[in-house]
């Protein structure tokens, strides 16, 4: 099993359905992939600092990425909060 696919897909499935990245250290989790492939714990044990640092990683690149668009855009945009 190659580490980077799979960080890059539990970074994906953490992403994509709103889940704590602490997951990792969830025992059922843990549990539910071992049953999936016995292989996968030694790659959680490296996963657990990789996958919050590739998110804020991510973040950031997008947030800067959305930054750039905004700043080219022609027209103003207006965010409206109801508090």
């Amino acid at each position: 099993m190659n580490r980077n696919n799979f960080i890059n897909a539990l970074y994906y499935l953490i992403v994509t359905h709103n889940l704590p990245h602490i997951i990792i250290k969830w025992l059922k989790f843990r549990a539910f992939l071992h049953v999936y492939n016995y292989i996968v714990n030694n790659l959680l044990y490296k996963s657990a600092n990789s996958v919050p640092l590739l998110i804020s990683k991510t973040f950031i690149i997008y947030k800067d990425l959305v930054k750039t668009r905004l700043k080219k855009a022609m027209l103003k945009v207006h965010f409206i909060t109801n508090c």
